[in-house]
């Protein structure tokens, strides 16, 4: 999805061009899609590594036999 996503910044880059102004008014610059793609990339870590984290803890509870978050 987030793949996906950078392809399509890249693409709305290419036909936009360096000098072109965005409906919004955004001037489109090869460092903006660089930024809003290395922005994409960061959500998709952090929210992978919260996923682990809730899940690491999850199975240590359950280990010890206490109840988890959601069980509470």
């Amino acid at each position: 999805m987030i793949r996906y996503e950078k392809e399509l910044i890249k693409l709305e880059f290419a036909v936009n061009c360096a000098s072109e102004v965005r409906a919004t008014g955004e001037r489109v610059t090869w460092r903006s899609v660089i930024k809003k793609s290395s922005e994409l990339e960061m959500k998709q870590r952090d929210s992978t590594r919260l996923v682990r984290h809730r899940t690491r803890r999850t199975v240590k509870q359950a280990r010890r036999g206490e109840p988890s978050a959601a069980q509470r």
